[in-house]
């Protein structure tokens, strides 16, 4: 399943928990665990701000799949 974070309640609230973070923009779309330090509020604001997208999901290969993301060279490069 996957969510897309509206709120930044919403991106609190998933930050912390276990899963991934799928962050999509205009030319590129990345996953992140979602404690990665890559995946900051002030960039979630500035996303939402020029129609980008975050979603979550606890699948990496299904979220990789949906969004045909590319993966993290921080948090999952294993």
């Amino acid at each position: 399943m996957i969510l897309e974070l509206t709120t930044e309640e919403e991106f609190q609230y998933f930050k912390w928990r276990d899963g991934y973070i799928i962050i999509q923009d205009p030319t590129r779309t990345f996953i992140h665990r979602s404690h990665c330090q890559d995946v900051r509020i002030s960039s979630f604001r500035e996303k939402l701000r020029n129609h980008g997208g975050y979603f979550t999901t606890e699948d990496l290969d299904y979220g990789i799949k949906k969004f045909q993301a590319e993966k993290c060279l921080n948090c999952c490069s294993n």
